[in-house]
């Protein structure tokens, strides 16, 4: 149950006048308050301004969750988190509220910025520079993720301000207009622990690095990278000098544009970024089909817990081989969890009762001694038409899970079937 229909629920429990709410609702349930604010649930937001007080007090309260949109109409525009009474909900308007009650400012620990795809159809500015002047503002803040859904974009000159608080950075569908652009947002976060990075179509890639001679190099506690972007975002990410990765325990990759197994650089910079964290990754995302030799040589090498990686060109035998080979005979296999991310057409096309490859995959399952579950995912927009030889599968989760080659391995709680979404 969302937020918002919780406390409709409770007015009509509790309140025999509509439009009002107990003064003494009770609040230290809400340790990450969301509420999603549009046209239906506008009064809800008004009804809970009431306990704002309350709220900051609370001790249990552990964060807030904001949530900004851009306007639509003329005749309500969007601040999903504090109601600004008689006021458009700006994000400036957001600023002088902080600044007229800078308690909040010491209490918000999530923002996120929304542009959702509808946006378009009202010709709004999608441009996000206003949001970065609220990190000097929210001195607790510890992420701050922007999500274009469709498209928003960084100017040239945006000005950005440097957050030492800011642990997550999560970036979707952000335009920029150069790569020194993004590396300048980094440099701004010098804590940052987890980095995502997605993009498709014209967000995946953008015009080559502008040299910006002020930025300092940076190292900052990287734990988690996701990265879903072109081959040149890619590459001059992870190998630049500016910014040093060590210590990473998750990596998820895509090349939104493709991948080329020729292309020797790609590989080069992939490979020396898994071996510079060899000994601290213990969760590896490819969903791209790379070269058997690159597996072969690399991924064994890694005390891996968790594969997840979509097949060769949709080939699901060839993995099961791949992974086969590279694994079988390893003592001390750690990895516990393997995700294919594969269309289930192809599955069902190559993985049946008595065929080869159900054989194959249960021999890796035999000599994974570690494996604790193979998971299967069914892909789904906007990566479906792009990774996979059909525009759309027709497989759904119900049909895997009643075919004959998966129920001896799912009665014994050792596979699941799932979809996978972005």
């Amino acid at each position: 149950m969302t937020l918002s229909r919780g406390l409709l629920g409770m007015q009509e429990r509790r309140s025999s006048i509509q439009g009002q709410l107990p003064e003494d609702i009770v609040v230290g349930v809400f340790h990450e308050l969301l509420i999603a604010n549009d046209t239906k649930t506008l009064s809800s937001c008004t009804l809970v301004c009431r306990s704002w007080s309350r709220i900051a007090q609370d001790a249990l309260f552990s964060g807030l969750d904001i949530i900004l949109e851009p306007a639509y109409v003329p005749a309500y525009t969007f601040l999903s988190f504090f109601p600004l009474p008689r006021r458009s909900r700006t994000i400036g308007d957001f600023i002088e509220f902080l600044n007229e009650k800078p308690r909040f400012a010491d209490i918000t620990k999530n923002l996120r910025y929304r542009v959702p795809t509808r946006t378009t159809l009202f010709n709004v500015d999608t441009c996000v520079d206003p949001i970065f002047p609220l990190l000097r503002h929210l001195h607790k803040l510890r992420s701050l993720s922007i999500d274009g859904e469709h498209f928003c974009w960084i100017a040239p000159n945006a000005t950005l301000s440097r957050s030492d608080t800011v642990t997550m950075l999560d970036l979707r569908d952000v335009s920029f207009p150069h790569f020194g652009k993004m590396r300048e947002l980094i440099c701004c976060v010098p804590m940052l622990e987890d980095l995502t990075l997605v993009g498709h179509g014209t967000n995946a890639t953008f015009e080559k690095d502008v040299d910006i001679p002020s930025l300092d190099t940076v190292q900052p506690p990287l734990r988690r990278l996701v990265v879903h972007m072109s081959y040149v975002v890619i590459a001059s990410l992870i190998n630049g000098s500016w910014f040093r990765i060590n210590g990473l325990r998750h990596l998820d990759i895509h090349f939104a544009k493709g991948f080329d197994d020729e292309d020797e650089d790609a590989m080069h910079s992939l490979t020396e970024l898994i071996d510079i964290n060899g000994s601290t990754l213990q969760s590896l995302c490819l969903l791209d089909g790379l070269p058997r030799g690159f597996f072969m040589s690399r991924i064994p090498t890694i005390r891996l817990h968790s594969l997840e990686i979509y097949p060769f060109h949709g080939a699901v035998f060839e993995l099961l081989t791949v992974l086969h080979d590279a694994f079988n005979g390893m003592a001390d296999c750690t990895l516990e969890r393997i995700t294919i991310i594969i269309d289930g057409d192809y599955l069902l096309s190559e993985v049946g009762e008595h065929s080869v490859a159900w054989e194959r995959l249960q021999a890796v399952l035999c000599s994974l001694l570690s494996l604790q579950m193979l998971s299967v995912l069914l892909t789904t927009p906007p990566y479906e038409s792009a990774i996979t030889d059909l525009s759309s599968s027709y497989v759904t989760v119900a049909d895997l899970e009643v075919h004959p080659a998966f129920s001896e391995l799912r009665k014994k709680g050792r596979m699941t079937v799932g979809r996978k979404v972005y």
